[in-house]
C-alpha cells in the first residue's frame, strides 16, 4: 500500500542510510550521547553559595573551588538581596552565566523569598547540580537547604562567622563579646548587613526567633564545617540539634606566593616599636583600641602601621596608614614597613584569621587577644603573645615590654619561621580540598541513606587515607606539567567520592611540611620529583615519620643512555635516585619489561600500563578533508630523533615516487628537513598535554595515517606502546616498528608492524599508500579497539588497591 501511494518512498528514504552527511551526523549524535551518558567523562557539578564579593569568605571560597576544580565542575550562586547571579569557574576565574533581578528584595523579617526559591530550584535542575556547598546564607532565602533536599541533592553548610546565631555576626554587644549567651537584660546588638529599617531590634526575643528559623533551615543540610574546634563548640552550644558526628573542623588552606623574613631586628634605642596591623580595621577589629593606645602613647614608644582601611582614621602620632594590600603585594608592602611584630586586635571570636597566617608566612610573630581560636593558634605555635585587652593602659605597657625583650622577640620570630616552614607550608588549598572531599562523601552518603537508595557511596564515617602525589615539574595550581605526569599520575589520581583513597597534589616543600605535621598517610613520587640535594633529608623524614612512599617510573632512570641524556642530568642523579627507590615501600612501572629491569633495585614492583583517559580523549569525531594530498603523522620529543633518522631514507624514497605524499612532523627534532616534511609545532597554549591532544585533534582532518618507528635497544624495549594508543585514538591506522614494545598489537586491526630496515619501511609505506582508501575504516576500527581495551577509567579501582597494598595502608 505504501509503495502504491508513494512510489518514490524507497528511493527517497535510502538517503537516511547511504547519504554520507546524514551518516556522519548520526555518528556524531551517537558519540555525543555516549559522552554525555558516561559518568567518567564528565565531572560532577558542585554549587557554592555565598553573598559578599569582598573579604575572607569569597576569597577562601575561590581557593577551595580552584583546588576542587581537578575533581569537580564548580559553579557559584551569589545573591545581593535583590539580584541573583549564577557563575561558572573556568581557568580559575568565575564567569557570569545568568543574572536575575528579583522583583521584591529579600528582607530579614522572613529571610525567605518565593521568587528566589523558584528561580534557584529551576537553576539547580537546569544546570544539573549534584552537590551544594552553602558558604553563607546572608541575603539568601532560608528555604535554600530545603529546596536542595527536596531535589535529592546532598548539601554542606559552612560557618565562617556567627550569623546563624545573631544578625550582629560577631556576637558583640555594647562593645563586648557576649559569646552568644543572650539575656533579657541590657540593650540590643548592632547589625550592619541589612538596612536598619528592615531589621527589628536585635534583642533577646528577636534573636530567639532568628535562631529558631536558622535551626529549621540547617536541619535540611547533610554535613557541616567550620574552621576551629572552639567555633564548633560555640555553635553547638546554641544550636544543639546540629549533629556533632557530621560537623567537621577544617582549617583554611592557602597557597602563598610569598614567604619572607621581614621582622626588623629588636632595637637597642627607645625608638618606637613598629607594629603591623593588616586588614580592614573597624570597631570589631580593634580600631578604637588602636586609637586609644596611640592617644596615650603619642608615638613615643609605639607606632601602629595599618595596612588597609581603618574606620574614621586620620594620621595621628602613633598611627601610620598605608594603602590596602592584595595577596600578591602583601610581602613587598610589609618589607617597606619593616615591623618588629604584628597584631590582631579583634575584640571578638575569630573563626580562623587569615591575617595571622599571612604575618606568620612573612616571618612575623603576632600579638593577639585571648580568644579561643587566635589565642589557641598562637599558644600552639609559640609564634606570638596572648595578651589581655580589658585595660588599655595595661595593654600599652604589655606591647612596650614585648619590644623591650629582644631575646624573646627573636625567639618568637624563630617560632613564626618554624611554623611557616612546617605546618604553614603543609596547609595548602589542595590539602584543604582533600579534607572537604571526605565531608562531601559523608553528605552524599547521608543524603542517599535518607532517600533509601539501594546503591550508595561506601561507609563514610572513617576518613579515607590521604595520599600525597608529587611530580617533577608543574605550575602552582597543578594543572600544567609534563605529559607523563598527566598520563601516568594526574589522570589516575583524580578524586571521586566512591574511591577508597584521597589524592593530594603537592610540591616537595609542601610534602616535607605535611610529613612533619602528620597530614598524609602515604606518598606517590613520580620519577625524579624529589631534587637530588633533598634526597637524604627526605629519606630521614620518611624514616622518622613512618610514612610510606612509592616511586612511579616509566623509564629506567638509573641507566639512561647518553644520547637520551646529553646534559648528564639523569646520570648525575642516578645514584641518589637509586638509594631513594631502594628505601621505598614499592615501585610502580609502565611495562613488564621495565618492571623486570628495576627488580634489581626493589623486589616489590607493580605494573600500571599506560592507558588513555576519557576526560582527555573524548574528542569530536573528525573525517579526512579532501585536499589531494596523502599525509602521515609522526610526533614525539627530541629523544625520538634517532627513531626518525632510522627510517628517513625510506620515507624519502616514498616521497620521490609519490609527489603528493607529506610527512607531518610534530616535535621530534630541529634538524633541517626536506620540503616534503611539514613541521607543525604546537603553539604555547597547546604545550600542556590536555590542550596538546586537542591540538592534535585539529590536525586530524589533514591526516591519513600515522607512523611509530622505534629503534630496537635495551632502553627502548622498556618503553610503553603509548605512540600507537595516542595516534590510534585519533582515528588513524598506524605503521609501527616490529619490536617487543608494540608486539601486543600484532593482531589488532589498523596496526601494521614493520621490520626495522629501510627497505621494509619503504615497502610498508608504499603498501599503505596503495590502500589509502582503507585508512578511514581501519582507523575507526583501531580507535574503537583502544577505547574498548585501553581506557583508563575501568582500572582506577585496581590502581587504588595497588597503591594501598604497596603502602601497607590496609
Amino acid at each position: 500500500m505504501l509503495a502504491g501511494r508513494y512510489p518514490e518512498y524507497k528511493l527517497a528514504t535510502r538517503a537516511f542510510h547511504e547519504d554520507e552527511a546524514i551518516r556522519f551526523s548520526r555518528m556524531q549524535a551517537r558519540q555525543a550521547l555516549k559522552d554525555c551518558t558516561r559518568a567518567e567523562s564528565v565531572k560532577p557539578r558542585a554549587l557554592f553559595v555565598f553573598s559578599t564579593q569582598s573579604g575572607g569568605t569569597p576569597q577562601t571560597n575561590k581557593d577551595l573551588m580552584g583546588a576542587l576544580a581537578q575533581d569537580y565542575d564548580c559553579w557559584a550562586l551569589r545573591c545581593s538581596g535583590d539580584v541573583l547571579e549564577l557563575s561558572h569557574m573556568a581557568d580559575g576565574e568565575l564567569e557570569s552565566v545568568v543574572i536575575q533581578q528579583l522583583n521584591r528584595p529579600l528582607t530579614p523579617l522572613t529571610h525567605i523569598s518565593q521568587e528566589y526559591d523558584e528561580i534557584v530550584e529551576a537553576w539547580l535542575l537546569h544546570y544539573d547540580i549534584e552537590l551544594v556547598h552553602i558558604r553563607h546564607l546572608l541575603w539568601h532565602s532560608l528555604n535554600l537547604p530545603h529546596i536542595v533536599r527536596k531535589l535529592g541533592i546532598p548539601s554542606v553548610f559552612s560557618f565562617h562567622d556567627f550569623y546563624t546565631l545573631c544578625p550582629s555576626v560577631n556576637l558583640v554587644k555594647e562593645g563586648v563579646f557576649c559569646g552568644g549567651a543572650c539575656t533579657q537584660v541590657g540593650g540590643s546588638c548592632d547589625q550592619v548587613l541589612w538596612p536598619a529599617k528592615m531589621m527589628p531590634k536585635v534583642d533577646f526575643d528577636w534573636i530567639g526567633v532568628w535562631r529558631t528559623r536558622f535551626a529549621e533551615a540547617l536541619e535540611a543540610c547533610d554535613a557541616f564545617v567550620t574552621t576551629s574546634k572552639a567555633v564548633r563548640d560555640r555553635i553547638l552550644t546554641h544550636l544543639p540539634l546540629l549533629p556533632r558526628d557530621r560537623f567537621f573542623v577544617i582549617p583554611h588552606g592557602r597557597n602563598f606566593p610569598f614567604i619572607g623574613n621581614v621582622a626588623a631586628e629588636p632595637q637597642a634605642t627607645n625608638a618606637p616599636i613598629r607594629i603591623l596591623v593588616p586588614g580592614n580595621i573597624g570597631f570589631n577589629k580593634g580600631s578604637d583600641i588602636i586609637k586609644e593606645i596611640a592617644r596615650l602613647d603619642q608615638g613615643e614608644r609605639i607606632e601602629f602601621h595599618v595596612l588597609g582601611r581603618m574606620t574614621k582614621a586620620v594620621e595621628q602620632p602613633g598611627i601610620v596608614l598605608h594603602d590596602p594590600y592584595t595577596r600578591d603585594s602583601f610581602l613587598s608592602k610589609v618589607q617597606e614597613i619593616r615591623p618588629h611584630f604584628g597584631a590582631v586586635f579583634t575584640i571578638c571570636e575569630e573563626t580562623f584569621c587569615h591575617t595571622l597566617t599571612e604575618m606568620w608566612m612573612a616571618g612575623l610573630p603576632v600579638a593577639v587577644f585571648d580568644f579561643p581560636t587566635v589565642g589557641g593558634r598562637v599558644r600552639e605555635s609559640g609564634a606570638g603573645w596572648v595578651i589581655d585587652h580589658t585595660d588599655i593602659p595595661t595593654l600599652r605597657t604589655s606591647l612596650i615590654e614585648i619590644g623591650a625583650r629582644p631575646e624573646e622577640l627573636r625567639t618568637k620570630v624563630d617560632s613564626a619561621i618554624r611554623w611557616r616552614n612546617g605546618p604553614g607550608k603543609g596547609l595548602t588549598t589542595n590539602w584543604m580540598a582533600a579534607q572537604y572531599l571526605d565531608v562531601y562523601r559523608v553528605a552524599t552518603t547521608h543524603r542517599a541513606g535518607k532517600l533509601r537508595i539501594d546503591r550508595v557511596v561506601a561507609e563514610a564515617s572513617t576518613p579515607r587515607p590521604k595520599i600525597a602525589v608529587v611530580v617533577p615539574q608543574s605550575n602552582v595550581n597543578f594543572t600544567r606539567g609534563n605529559a607523563s605526569s598527566h598520563i601516568r599520575v594526574w589522570e589516575r589520581t583524580r578524586n571521586e567520592l566512591d574511591r577508597d583513597v584521597v589524592y593530594i597534589r603537592m610540591r616537595p616543600d609542601n610534602l616535607m611540611a605535611a610529613l612533619h605535621a602528620g597530614r598524609v598517610d602515604g606518598v606517590i613520587i613520580q620519577r625524579n620529583a624529589i631534587p637530588n640535594h633533598w634526597i637524604e633529608e627526605f629519606l630521614e623524614t620518611f624514616k622518622k615519620t613512618g610514612v610510606p612512599y612509592v616511586v612511579e617510573l616509566d623509564d629506567d632512570l638509573f641507566d639512561v643512555p647518553t644520547d637520551k641524556d646529553p646534559k648528564g642530568r639523569y646520570a648525575a642523579a642516578a645514584q641518589g635516585l637509586e638509594r631513594f627507590a631502594k628505601q621505598a615501600a614499592g615501585l610502580i612501572t609502565s611495562t613488564e619489561s621495565l618492571a623486570g629491569r628495576v627488580r634489581r633495585i626493589h623486589d616489590r614492583v607493580e605494573v600500571a600500563p599506560n592507558l588513555l583517559s576519557r576526560a582527555i580523549w573524548s574528542l569530536p569525531i573528525s573525517t579526512r578533508r579532501s585536499d589531494g594530498m596523502i599525509r602521515a603523522l609522526y610526533m614525539g620529543s627530541f629523544t625520538h630523533a634517532e627513531d626518525l633518522k632510522m627510517i628517513l631514507s625510506a620515507v624519502e624514497g616514498v616521497a620521490m615516487r609519490t609527489p603528493e605524499f607529506r610527512l607531518r612532523l610534530i616535535g621530534v627534532c630541529e634538524l633541517p628537513l626536506p620540503e616534503w616534511v611539514e613541521r607543525t609545532d604546537p603553539p604555547d597554549s597547546a604545550r600542556n598535554y590536555p590542550e596538546f591532544i586537542h591540538f592534535l585533534a585539529e590536525q586530524r582532518s589533514d591526516l591519513d595515517f600515522a607512523i611509530a618507528p622505534l629503534m630496537d635497544s635495551p632502553f627502548n624495549n622498556q618503553k610503553s606502546d603509548l605512540k600507537i594508543l595516542e595516534q590510534g585514538a585519533l582515528g588513524l591506522p598506524v605503521l609501527a616498528s616490529d619490536t617487543q614494545v608494540f608486539s601486543s598489537f600484532a593482531s589488532v586491526e589498523g596496526v601494521y608492524l614493520v621490520k626495522n630496515t629501510p627497505s621494509a619501511w619503504q615497502a610498508a609505506l608504499e603498501d599503505r599508500i596503495a590502500k589509502i582508501g582503507n585508512c578511514h575504516a581501519e582507523g575507526r576500527a583501531l580507535q574503537s579497539w583502544i577505547h574498548a581495551h585501553r581506557e583508563l577509567e575501568p582500572s582506577l579501582g585496581a590502581f587504588d588497591r595497588c597503591v594501598v597494598e604497596l603502602l601497607n595502608l590496609k
